[in-house]
C-alpha cells in the first residue's frame, strides 16, 4: 500500500512577524482536511528563512489545534528559500518515512511552480497538487 504526505509551503510570517500569513494559515487547515479524510499519514510543513523557527512554531500549534499529532505526524524543514530549496530539502524526508506519494498544497498561483520544482527534484514519488484560493 502507498505511502502519502502532503506537504505544507513555507509561506512566511506577517510583517509584524507575531503571526502566520492568511495564506500560510490556510495551506495548513487544507492539508489538515486532507489528513482526516484518511488522504495521507505524514505532513512535511516547511518554514522560511532566518525566521522559520518561529513559523515552524505557530504552524504546529495550529496543528494540534486541529487535532494533529504533531510529534508524530510532522516533520519540519528548515530554513528554506525557495520552491526549489523546499522539494531538495523534503528528498531526504520523504525517503526516511518510505513516501509513495506527496500531495503539494499551495496556493493556486503558486501551485505550477512549486509542482514543477517537486517533480523536478522527486522522480521516485508521484507528486500531485491540491490548490486553494486564499480569501
Amino acid at each position: 500500500m502507498a505511502r502519502t504526505a502532503v506537504f505544507v509551503p513555507a509561506y512566511c510570517l506577517t510583517h509584524s512577524g507575531e503571526r502566520l500569513t492568511r495564506m500560510s494559515q490556510q495551506a495548513v487547515c487544507e492539508a489538515v482536511a486532507l489528513c482526516k479524510k484518511g488522504r495521507v499519514s505524514h505532513f512535511i510543513v516547511s518554514a522560511a528563512y532566518d525566521t522559520w523557527g518561529k513559523e515552524a512554531k505557530l504552524k504546529k500549534e495550529l496543528m494540534e489545534n486541529l487535532g494533529v499529532d504533531v510529534a508524530y505526524n510532522v516533520k519540519i524543514l528548515p530554513a528554506v528559500t525557495d520552491s526549489y530549496d523546499e522539494a531538495k530539502k523534503s528528498c531526504a524526508v520523504l525517503e526516511q518515512l518510505g513516501i509513495d506519494d506527496l500531495i503539494v498544497v499551495a496556493d493556486a498561483w503558486h501551485l505550477p511552480r512549486a509542482l514543477r520544482a517537486f517533480r523536478w527534484h522527486l522522480r521516485s514519488v508521484c507528486v500531485s497538487g491540491h490548490a486553494f484560493r486564499t480569501s
